[in-house]
């Protein structure tokens, strides 16, 4: 009954964020709709396997992969949702089914649970580059990889990315790993942070890319440090961009500015905070 009262609060704030006018976007009713699907999509069960050291191998429907025992599985099924149920789903990286098809080599930055480089696996990806500043979660995606997409290359970063490479405090907990960001104090983890020009450079990626970026509203500064990238190779974008209220429009900007040639798109309508300053969830951009 208490999730039924829940999910009902969620659908009145859908509405009142939809009929409420808006400083910057206009939303469509299918930006409606799916987030009404998302709020009453069912859950996925995660299973527990076995135990494999300091690591329980889970599943999730078909989907199987290793997670630190010392971490807590309540978001799983969300995220799981979030990347593998790509229709009707406002957050989906796929901007169209088989949109990630085809592509050469993938960044998962803000990797987390690894679920997007999985996918890109399943897509028949074969380099993908998940960048994860927290090394637990570094070592499951890597653990994983090795026991079940062992024909997909995947290289590990345990670092963040910026318009710079630079160093920083991280405030991580790991009870709440999905809002790891940086500190504002200088207590944390040290992490070490580099540009996107640099990974691809780094691995010798070139056309046919795609980049999936979710860092908890750092994206406007990564984009920053992908301007040869961007100019040069003009990969796939799927970025999150609800963290700010600004944050779609933000990130369009600097796209544009570094290759003009980009169509750049929004998708879903962000209501559960602010229904007065709803917001998209996802930013696509792509050179066609």
């Amino acid at each position: 009954m208490k999730t039924f009262y829940l999910k009902l609060i969620l659908f009145l704030k859908a509405l009142k964020s939809f009929f409420t006018q808006n400083k910057f976007y206009n939303f469509s009713f299918y930006d409606l709709f799916i987030h009404l699907v998302e709020i009453f999509r069912e859950l996925p069960t995660v299973h527990q396997l076995k135990n494999d050291g300091e690591f329980n191998l889970l599943s999730i429907n078909s989907l199987k992969f290793f997670w630190p025992k010392k971490m807590p599985v309540n978001q799983l099924n969300f995220l799981y949702n979030e990347i593998f149920m790509t229709r009707n789903n406002p957050a989906s990286y796929e901007k169209h089914e088989k949109w990630l098809k085809g592509s050469h080599w993938a960044l998962d930055i803000g990797a987390h649970e690894g679920f997007f480089s999985y996918y890109a696996a399943i897509n028949k990806v074969k380099n993908i580059v998940a960048m994860e500043p927290i090394e637990e979660l570094g070592v499951a995606i890597n653990k994983t990889f090795k026991e079940f997409y062992a024909n997909s290359n995947i290289y590990i970063e345990n670092k963040g990315v910026s318009s710079i490479s630079k160093k920083v405090v991280f405030d991580i907990d790991l009870t709440n790993a999905c809002d790891a960001k940086i500190s504002n104090n200088s207590e944390g983890v040290e992490v070490e942070l580099v540009t996107i020009d640099s990974i691809v450079d780094k691995y010798g990626f070139e056309k046919e890319g795609f980049i999936k970026m979710d860092i908890e509203g750092e994206e406007m500064n990564a984009l920053l440090g992908a301007k040869d990238t961007i100019e040069r190779f003009y990969p796939k974008l799927a970025i999150a961009v609800y963290h700010s209220y600004e944050n779609a429009l933000k990130c369009r900007d600097i796209i544009l500015r570094y290759n003009p040639k980009y169509k750049v798109t929004f998708k879903g309508m962000n209501a559960y905070y602010y229904p007065e300053m709803a917001r998209p969830y996802i930013l696509y951009g792509e050179c066609n």
